[in-house]
This record gives structure tokens, C-alpha cells and sequence, in this order.
């Protein structure tokens, strides 16, 4: 038969309430009405394990069995790679350790009305000198992967910006000098203003911006999702063009939003040379 859609295997996942541990976890199957969740804690490489084949004596009644353990597996992996926002209707998933078991938790959100709880206490496995070896292997080779795509993967965009933007403006990036961006890794907006970032990672951010300013206490400002993140003051009151530099080492998740904010009381220079904005991809997560 095929593969049921729950099936799934994650690495690195840190639990609200036990952030100090990651945990991996596997769920398996072979018919949609039954399911055998896996457990390992990659710190003290004790394991767990249960089978699932009633899924009434986890949750309230009524609940199919195939539907509760995809929700298992979309909480899972939100768990492993947080969007940017996540919906109050989203399943969400915890887990705790009760007398050497894990118990996982997963909660569900029903229209904001119910949120019925479903608890899967995997019991400890008892462990030989080979299985406590197989799980440092398992680490070993998690290393190495993470190596590996970390040398492997590299991206980068740097942009330029050749019209004024006025106070308190977002930038448009439309410069047509030295362009470059990795397109599996950054979308820009129409209006070339947004930068969104489609990949998850830690990013350095570098912008630089020619500006004419008639006030003290502007500030350029790097906004994540609309959130101020960062932001350089300028001080000149007569006039005066300056540049206003950021430098921002963040991680970000998928999906995320990136504008600048222009911050003089005239305006930015519309000067190509002097305005850029450079992304580089340090790490990807």
C-alpha cells in the first residue's frame, strides 16, 4: 500500500518546555489507521516509543485516526521550521517528560471555540551498548549532513536604489547597476521595495543610504516584517547630505519580509552609488 501522508522524521526539534534537550522524532506506518511514534533524546540518547492504533484512547471521540496524525505531523514540522507567523488555528505540539516516558501533546484549535488535546506517552526503551552506539552514529551523520549543506548552499543579493525616496518612505531597490540575486533564496517585490526572504537562516544585512537632512533626530530604520529591527540616527541639521549605514547579523524565517525606511527630513539622494542594499546567507538552519 502507499506510504500514509503522516510519515515523517525530524532531527532537531526543541520543545517549549524542554528547550534544553532536542529531541528526534519519527512517525511511521503502514496502513492510515495506525501509527508508531519514535522518540530519541540526542543529549542523553534515551528513547521512547508507542504505537497508536486507537486513536480514541489518546483524545476525545469522533476524530478520525488519519486526520490526527497529520496534524501530528504539520505541528511537528512547524516545530522543526517556524513560518513567519503562525495562525491561532495552527495545531501546536509540547512535550514533557513524566516518570522516564515522554509525553507529547498535541492541541488543536477549533474555530477558537475548542481545543481538544490529544497526549501520546511514548514509553522508555531499554537500550544495549549497540543502540547507544547507533545514536551517536546518528549524530555523527546529522554533523556531517549539516556540513555539508552549509558549504554547499550559499546565497547572496545586493541591490542599489536610483530614485529619492521621502522621509519616512520605503526604499525601491531599482537601481540597474551591479545587480545580483540568488532567485531561490530572494523575490522582489513589483514595486521593488520588499525583499522576501524564502529561505530560513541566519543573514548578515548590510544597507547604505545617501540622504539630505534638515532636523536632528531622524533614524533610517531595517524593518522585518514590518517590525522595526534596527536603525541609524542621523544627527546633521543644516542641510547637509551624510550616509546612513546598518550592519545586521539575524536569523529569519522563511517567508519574511524585508523593506528600509528612509529616515532624513528631505529625502535620500537619488544616487545609485550611494544607496545598497547587500544580503548574504551565512547560514542556512
Amino acid at each position: 500500500s502507499d506510504t500514509p501522508d503522516f510519515v515523517c522524521s525530524l532531527n532537531n526539534l526543541r520543545f517549549p518546555s524542554i528547550k534544553a534537550d532536542v529531541i528526534r522524532v519519527q512517525v511511521s506506518g503502514e496502513e492510515r489507521s495506525a501509527a508508531t511514534i519514535w522518540a530519541e533524546s540526542k543529549t542523553t540518547k534515551a528513547q521512547w516509543k508507542l504505537k497508536v492504533d486507537d486513536i480514541s484512547k489518546h483524545g476525545p471521540n469522533g476524530f478520525p485516526s488519519e486526520v490526527i496524525f497529520k496534524l501530528l505531523k504539520s505541528a511537528l514540522e512547524t516545530l522543526d521550521n517556524p513560518p513567519p507567523t503562525i495562525n491561532d488555528t495552527d495545531p501546536s505540539i509540547d512535550a514533557t517528560t513524566v516518570s522516564g516516558n515522554l509525553k507529547l501533546k498535541l492541541t488543536l484549535n477549533i474555530s477558537g471555540m475548542w481545543k481538544p488535546e490529544f497526549e501520546f506517552v511514548l514509553q522508555t526503551i531499554e537500550l544495549d551498548t549497540i543502540e547507544v552506539l547507533k545514536a551517536h552514529l546518528r549524530d555523527a551523520q546529522d554533523e556531517i549532513k549539516a556540513l555539508k549543506e552549509s558549504k554547499s548552499e550559499s546565497a547572496y543579493l545586493s541591490v542599489c536604489s536610483r530614485t529619492a525616496a521621502a522621509n519616512q518612505q520605503m526604499v525601491a531597490w531599482n537601481g540597474t547597476t551591479a545587480n545580483l540575486m540568488i532567485n531561490t533564496h530572494f523575490e522582489r517585490s513589483a514595486d521593488n521595495t520588499t525583499i522576501t526572504i524564502k529561505k530560513r537562516g541566519v543573514y548578515q544585512i548590510n544597507c547604505r543610504l545617501g540622504q539630505t537632512n534638515s532636523a536632528n533626530g531622524q533614524c533610517m530604520a531595517l524593518l522585518i516584517n514590518g517590525a522595526v529591527v534596527a536603525q541609524c540616527l542621523q544627527a546633521d541639521a543644516n542641510n547637509f547630505q551624510n550616509t546612513a549605514h546598518i550592519t545586521e547579523v539575524l536569523e529569519i524565517a522563511a517567508g519574511s519580509t524585508l523593506t528600509v525606511r528612509c529616515g532624513a527630513n528631505s529625502n535620500s539622494l537619488a544616487d545609485q552609488l550611494q544607496n545598497r542594499l547587500s544580503i548574504v546567507l551565512l547560514q542556512a538552519l
